[in-house]
This record gives C-alpha cells, sequence and structure tokens, in this order.
C-alpha cells in the first residue's frame, strides 16, 4: 500500500462547499486530526482544525473557500499546504478556522439634501458571509463612560471584498474596520467595536 492508499482509506468526512450563492454536496472527502493547542496559538481544537485530504479527494479552496461539515458547522479556509511523497503530491492539509458568525459589510452613505447639506449617514449592506470573530482588547472610553470600545480580529474569506471605509455588522453591534491583512486564502480584519453600555 502507497501512502496515497493509506491516505484514501482515513477519508471518511465529507465537506459541503459554498460557491458564493449556494450550498454544493460533497466536493471533499478527508479527516479531521486533533492538534496540541497547548504548542500553538489558544485557538487550535477550539477554533482552528487540521483537515487531511487525498490529492484525488482534494477541495478545490479557489471555488470553495467556505466549507460545512456533516454537523453543520461552516469553515472558512485559511490555507492548504501540499504533501509530497517523492515528486507527487498525496494528500493536502488544510488549515481552517470555524465561522461561527455571519457579517454584514456595511457603508454608511449620505446625499445632499436641497438645502445643501448632506444627510444623515445611512447603512447599505454590500455583501453578507460567515466570519470567524475574536476579541484581543478592551478598554472603556475617557470621554464617554457609557461608550465601550473593543478591539477584534475578524477573518473573512478573501473573496469578499472590504476596506477601511467600510463596517462590518455582526450580532447587532457595528465594527469599524481598522486595517485589512491578506492571508495566503482568507483576510484577518483588525476593527473596533462601538457598543453603547
Amino acid at each position: 500500500m502507497d501512502v496515497s492508499e493509506a491516505a484514501s482509506w482515513f477519508a471518511t468526512v465529507p465537506l459541503d462547499g459554498w460557491d458564493g450563492s449556494q450550498w454544493v454536496s460533497n466536493v471533499a472527502y478527508g479527516d479531521f486530526h486533533a492538534y496540541d493547542r497547548f504548542i500553538t496559538e489558544r485557538t487550535f481544537g477550539a477554533k482552528k482544525r487540521i483537515f487531511l485530504q487525498p490529492d484525488d479527494k482534494r477541495l478545490d479552496v479557489a471555488a470553495y473557500p467556505v466549507v460545512r461539515t456533516p454537523d453543520g458547522k461552516q469553515y472558512i479556509v485559511l490555507s492548504d499546504n501540499a504533501d509530497i511523497e517523492g515528486v507527487s503530491r498525496y494528500q493536502s492539509t488544510l488549515l481552517m478556522v470555524e465561522a461561527g458568525y455571519s457579517a454584514d459589510v456595511v457603508e454608511f452613505q449620505t446625499t445632499t439634501l436641497a438645502s445643501g447639506q448632506q444627510s444623515s449617514p445611512t447603512p447599505v449592506t454590500l455583501s453578507t458571509s460567515v466570519c470567524d470573530l475574536e476579541r484581543f482588547s478592551v478598554d472603556k472610553s475617557d470621554e464617554f463612560s457609557t461608550v465601550v470600545y473593543g478591539m477584534f480580529k475578524i477573518v473573512l474569506p478573501a473573496s469578499i471584498t472590504v476596506d477601511t471605509d467600510h463596517e462590518l455588522l455582526i450580532d447587532g453591534a457595528y465594527y469599524e474596520v481598522q486595517d485589512v491583512s491578506p492571508e495566503l486564502l482568507a483576510q484577518a480584519i483588525r476593527a473596533l467595536k462601538r457598543t453603547a453600555a
């Protein structure tokens, strides 16, 4: 038995892929592996997962940047690394993060009134996607005691257009986009949350 046959033997977990408009069933097969969260960042094992897939059952990560497991959990694919034996690829290792939230990419638009004044900004939803949300700091405002600011890292698929002129609406709260960093197959957004206390 060669290595590719062994990899195929364990590929029993089907993945559905999101193509941007609908779920497509069984786009890839593979198996999840445990990862020791004490030797890496804290999200491993909690939200981040390793998925091994044989080459003949490999996910097309360009077509399906978001996948769903049989238990209904959704994941954003962060990276796809080839495992090579000799000169041929026998399996791929996907790094995925669980996407437990939905984000609306919002742009606040104004119009010029008859008086020449600008109208109050109106939120316009540009797109919607699943995302991962992680807080890494929280501060109270020195100016207003009723406002709490928190800095968050939000992971979105690379196909979603977002920049620092946008805000993200997640679970009823607005997040001001401060910085957008492209990653291998996704993008990491640093955002400031604004909520009334």
